[in-house]
């Protein structure tokens, strides 16, 4: 599928960033410390530790703008949502929704071949 671009950083956050960045750094040697030790409090430590890294790690990858690629067909797709989160993947608001309820959704799909002279008769066999 053609993609989307990632947003890049965002904005403003150096400061927050490298709080961020500090903090992790604190945590990955907690956990260090914590498999010296070799305890059971430790790996309970441990855990929680790990746990709360993985939230900084999170928390970073949004500000430094991973994960905020998309494919053509799924922005399309969200064309009428006006402003979201440009990190990861959206809920899905249909899913289980209650029916008479509207969204702005639009229906796209995806055209896939190994070429496009295959994805053009695609079109034209549909038409």
């Amino acid at each position: 599928p053609i993609k989307v671009g990632g947003r890049g950083p965002l904005k403003d956050q150096e400061g927050k960033l490298k709080q961020l960045k500090e903090l992790a750094e604190q945590e990955k040697n907690e956990i260090e410390q914590s498999e010296q030790k070799g305890s059971v409090k430790s790996a309970k430590q441990k855990k929680k530790t790990s746990r709360k890294l993985a939230q900084l790690q999170s928390q970073i990858d949004r500000i430094v703008g991973k994960e905020t690629g998309a494919s053509v067909d799924s922005e399309l797709s969200m064309v009428l949502f006006g402003d979201y989160e440009l990190y990861r993947w959206q809920p899905n608001m249909l899913k289980n929704s209650v029916p008479g309820l509207s969204f702005k959704t639009l229906m796209v799909c995806r055209l896939d071949g190994p070429d496009k002279k295959i994805v053009k008769a695609l079109v034209d066999k549909a038409m």
